[in-house]
């Protein structure tokens, strides 16, 4: 099987995902709001320091592409969620891109797809607030239509010992086989996938790191 996958958020977490899913072989489309990102990726400019020209070419060679054009989402196995959740005022995520996005995957979600949040927040986010949204807006039950599950992004920008392949990647779903679906697409790119009971496990997992940070 050959997984289709867009990326949604082309940050420093989305892209250097959407280039590790394309060394896996994987189909990859990336969405990103912010059309100087879209149009600086598509004429071969990064604006990620670990993510340069010759990758972007390579990234291009297997048919990746950057837009901002939501429908790709329709013809994806996966969809990752990968905004940014800078911390408010009261030192909590904000959360409002997270919702945006999930309104935006809601609009095109396909019936067997897998859902992935990244993004980084407390856990109950992905059960709490954006399974209701996705639901609502595409009228898809998670757990029986679609696959819903969390994976804390672990990038370390600058780091050239620990990137996305050889970094454990820690997966929660809401249900086992969601959790399952999870752990069969990150395997197709990632050589170590660490699944948890369920999502605020995984949630909860991130929490801790960025602790002990």
């Amino acid at each position: 099987m050959t997984w289709s996958l867009t990326v949604v958020g082309l940050g420093y977490v989305g892209l250097p995902l959407a280039q590790g899913a394309c060394l896996g072989g994987l189909k990859v489309a990336g969405f990103d709001t912010d059309s100087s990102v879209v149009s600086g990726l598509s004429s071969g400019i990064s604006h990620i320091d670990d993510i340069d020209g010759a990758d972007l070419a390579a990234m291009a060679d297997t048919g990746f592409r950057a837009t901002n054009d939501s429908s790709c989402i329709r013809d994806s196995d996966v969809v990752v969620i990968c905004v940014p959740t800078p911390l408010d005022s009261d030192g909590t995520p904000d959360l409002k891109a997270v919702m945006v996005a999930a309104k935006t995957v809601s609009e095109h979600l396909q019936l067997g797809s897998l859902v992935v949040l990244e993004s980084t927040t407390y856990p109950g986010t992905t059960e709490d607030i954006v399974r209701p949204i996705l639901e609502e807006g595409s009228g898809l039950v998670a757990g029986d239509d679609f696959c819903l599950s969390y994976s804390p992004e672990r990038i370390d920008p600058g780091n050239t010992e620990w990137g996305l392949r050889n970094t454990p990647k820690v997966v929660g779903g809401l249900t086992p086989a969601c959790t399952e679906r999870a752990v069969q697409f990150y395997g197709e790119f990632v050589d170590t996938v660490v699944p948890t009971v369920g999502l605020r496990e995984a949630e909860f997992a991130k929490l801790l790191e960025n602790t002990y940070r």
